[in-house]
């Protein structure tokens, strides 16, 4: 979708990818209105903080929101999703 980008970057309302996000380490970002293209999930940014409020977590239990963290202990990151 496109380049790399940098958590300075972001901006709520903003489409991205979740491979645009692989170097963003040790951040939680939410996406809404999300779907999976060619293997990718794209969405539209919804919150992007370091530690998600109980609401924010809920809409992950609920599928409305879809939760991207890369840690930086593991290189390769982790998506965490819950239906």
């Amino acid at each position: 979708m496109g380049d790399k980008l940098k958590l300075e970057d972001l901006k709520i309302g903003m489409k991205v990818s979740r491979s645009q996000l692989d170097t963003i380490f040790n951040i939680y970002i939410f996406l809404k209105d999300f779907e999976l293209d060619n293997g990718d999930m794209i969405g539209i940014i919804a919150s992007v903080t370091s530690n998600p409020s109980e609401e924010v977590r809920d809409k992950v239990f609920c599928g409305d929101f879809y939760c991207i963290i890369n840690d930086e202990e593991d290189m390769e990151g982790d998506i965490f999703y819950e239906e």
